[in-house]
């Protein structure tokens, strides 16, 4: 689809108006300041942002739920030493046992955590 906008003075000063002077600033600088350049550097980089989504979408859900897992392992050994120190006997086969226990206990599902956005 073949975009009609018109890049005139008047359209530019109130795209500038409405995406904020700052937010345009970074484009401003890179374009030594022109404003139909910086707006269509603007452009290109919403485009870029947008095509980028689902692969960072996907990458931050697969390394949130690797680092959900670790925290997972490490709390479950913490848990498991802690039980040791207080019930030493705990080291043979019951212990053994005691750790399998731990370890087929299903954490809470990531919550807070999956919902920050980052």
């Amino acid at each position: 689809m073949i975009s009609s906008f018109e890049y005139t003075p008047r359209n530019l000063a109130e795209l500038e108006i409405r995406l904020s002077f700052d937010r345009l600033q970074p484009s401003r600088t890179s374009v030594g300041g022109e404003r139909e350049r910086a707006i269509r550097l603007y452009e290109q980089n919403t485009l870029l942002a947008e095509s980028l989504y689902g692969v960072l979408q996907g990458l931050e859900i697969a390394l949130r739920n690797s680092i959900h897992a670790q925290l997972t392992a490490s709390l479950v050994l913490q848990l498991y030493l802690a039980q040791l120190k207080e019930n030493p006997q705990m080291s043979g086969p019951i212990g053994r046992v005691s750790l399998l226990s731990l370890r087929e206990l299903k954490p809470p599902a990531p919550s807070g955590i999956s919902e920050l956005q980052l």
